[in-house]
């Protein structure tokens, strides 16, 4: 089964918190504003054009790492290297507003408007987030380049309300949901206990993450 935008988006939120002790949470927000950046940087219609692994085009050199192409964004050997240098590279010290917005779980138009501002080069217009979040489904999945290989078992894919919440307004229903996702990602952090976990311990954070994810959706929904 191929990874897909919203399977690494969710890998790489739940990676760069335990290695960084921050709280960027796989809130929906923050899953749509990872699969806006990503589709600003790959050709949907052609896989092919897709870095290995490399979703976020970075440039960051890994052990195995090979050119992608001549501008130096790499293709990386597997899933952890991928998650790894997209960490490394978002903590360098440029980015520390696009940071402080997934720490704060905005909507996608805050957060890749911070990304569009910043030196990393990637353009999710506001033209663009609109697109992927009122097709959001089909954009979250996505094939990551050089995952068409992996064999995993995953749920099915969490599709999030195509309408962010206005920023600032929160209702006491999702701030229960947003502690619960809190708790949830701090006792998957805890589970995880290498440096640098395998892919089997990323596979199965992952599964986990979208489970808690689209039950805590029901509960919004059903509210």
């Amino acid at each position: 089964m191929t990874i897909t935008y919203d399977q690494f988006a969710i890998a790489q939120l739940a990676y760069s918190s335990r290695k960084h002790g921050k709280n960027m949470a796989a809130s929906v927000n923050n899953v749509q504003s990872l699969v806006c950046w990503f589709t600003s940087e790959n050709d949907e219609t052609d896989i092919a054009t897709h870095a290995h692994f490399n979703p976020g085009d970075t440039e960051e050199n890994m052990p195995h790492a090979t050119n992608f192409n001549e501008a130096g964004v790499k293709n990386y050997q597997d899933l952890p290297d991928g998650l790894e240098a997209f960490d490394r590279t978002l903590f360098n010290g440029y980015y520390d507003s696009i940071i402080e917005s997934l720490e704060a779980s905005n909507p996608a138009m805050v957060t890749c408007a911070h990304v569009c501002a910043s030196k990393w080069g990637s353009k999710p217009t506001p033209e663009l987030v609109n697109t992927v979040l009122h097709n959001f489904s089909h954009y979250a999945n996505l094939p990551v380049g050089g995952s068409e290989n992996v064999m995993v078992s995953m749920p099915e894919t969490v599709t999030p309300k195509p309408e962010p919440k206005p920023q600032g307004i929160e209702t006491e229903q999702e701030a229960k949901v947003d502690s619960a996702i809190n708790a949830q990602t701090s006792q998957l952090d805890k589970e995880v206990r290498a440096e640098k976990p395998n892919k089997g311990d990323i596979l199965d954070m992952i599964g986990k993450i979208r489970i808690h994810l689209s039950e805590l959706e029901d509960l919004v929904n059903n509210a």
